[in-house]
């Protein structure tokens, strides 16, 4: 009697077999004071995890108050979330940097946080609300840079800083208000095979599984007035999905400005220009791809004073954040990568780099 022959098995992307779910547990909960205050959390194990939601609530404040330029995303004066080798994957940035990691790194639909649902800045009282993602996978198509995170011994780490009132107010209410933040981790399960159909197989990873990482890391450079300024980014080697760069004063508190920044920004990689444009013609840009559709600077849908991104994550749709990889910039340790501008006057220029660090590239890069 003749064997029947087995049909080959489908190996089906793991995106296709994984389901996603979530885990909502409150971190800490803590008046402001003058002192910022630390409140390292552990990631509980679940899966694959995509990314913590932050909700950050301040209530109870009492009288008038004004909020800084950066706020009230400032009142995380400090975020940090390390691998299960405590090293850093992102951070350590501020509040108000992933609020702009957030807006412009390509994660949401809608990018702005001010404008999700919930978002408050009270200045009769001081009291506010918003929530923040902190991104670990960074395409959402087919969950790559989702880490497994199945050991509760060897747990990954969120290391969160509460300002101190200061930093977040210039005019501080009477009554300080109590901060509590939530986080909610949004991982997928890991695939099994379901149903009748026993020829269906999933893959157990992600593309590049346990091997792939993406960073975020701030670099900060000062450069003096009237300056033929040039800067050699220090994290290279890897293929870069965005630069942010954010222009500030040299005050203290370093306040966000125009100013300073030339009027051409260039991008210089082994010697020759890759990318350059004008500083006007960028924020035209960067606001229709976006999409920031207020006409009134620093509102809730629109472009933020002093904040200009550069991404290499639109190559597969109209928004940021819709990709292949074709256009991620790869680059070389050995080979400088450069920022050139005219610089109008002194200031503090700071550059959040996102990488992805991969043995081999074809992963995240359609083959590229």
């Amino acid at each position: 009697m003749a064997e029947t022959a087995q049909a080959p098995q489908v190996l089906l992307p793991f995106v296709a077999g994984s389901i996603e779910q979530s885990d909502t547990r409150q971190v800490r909960s803590s008046q402001l004071t003058t002192s910022t205050q630390d409140f390292p959390w552990d990631v509980p194990a679940n899966g694959y995890l995509k990314g913590i939601f932050l909700d950050v609530v301040a209530t109870g404040g009492v009288g008038a108050s004004v909020f800084r330029a950066d706020g009230p995303f400032n009142a995380l004066d400090s975020i940090v979330f390390n691998d299960t080798y405590n090293t850093a994957v992102l951070g350590p940035i501020s509040g108000w940097d992933l609020y702009v990691i957030n807006k412009y790194g390509g994660y949401h639909t809608n990018p702005d946080a001010k404008q999700w649902f919930g978002y408050s800045a009270n200045t009769t009282n001081g009291n506010f609300a918003f929530d923040l993602y902190v991104p670990i996978c960074f395409r959402e198509r087919d969950l790559t840079g989702s880490l497994l995170n199945t050991s509760s011994n060897t747990p990954y780490r969120l290391q969160l800083r509460l300002a101190a009132s200061t930093s977040i107010y210039s005019t501080v209410p009477t009554t300080l208000p109590t901060v509590t933040i939530t986080a909610r981790t949004v991982s997928t399960s890991i695939p099994r095979e379901f149903g009748n159909d026993n020829q269906k197989s999933y893959a157990q990873t992600p593309p590049g599984g346990e091997f792939l990482r993406n960073s975020w890391v701030k670099e900060v450079v000062n450069h003096s007035a009237a300056s033929g300024f040039e800067y050699s980014i220090q994290r290279t080697g890897q293929r870069l999905r965005n630069l942010v760069l954010q222009q500030r004063d040299t005050g203290s508190p370093s306040l966000r400005t125009d100013a300073p920044l030339g009027d051409i920004v260039e991008l210089i990689y082994n010697q020759t220009s890759i990318y350059r444009e004008y500083r006007d013609i960028m924020r035209k840009n960067f606001s229709r791809i976006y999409p920031l559709l207020s006409a009134t600077i620093d509102t809730a849908g629109a472009v933020d004073t002093g904040v200009f991104p550069i991404n290499f994550c639109n190559d597969f749709g109209l928004e940021v954040g819709g990709e292949i990889g074709y256009r991620y910039l790869a680059t070389s340790a050995a080979v400088p990568l450069k920022i050139r501008s005219a610089q109008r006057a002194a200031g503090n220029l700071e550059i959040l780099i996102q990488d992805v660090q991969t043995p081999d590239s074809s992963i995240i890069t359609g083959g590229k």
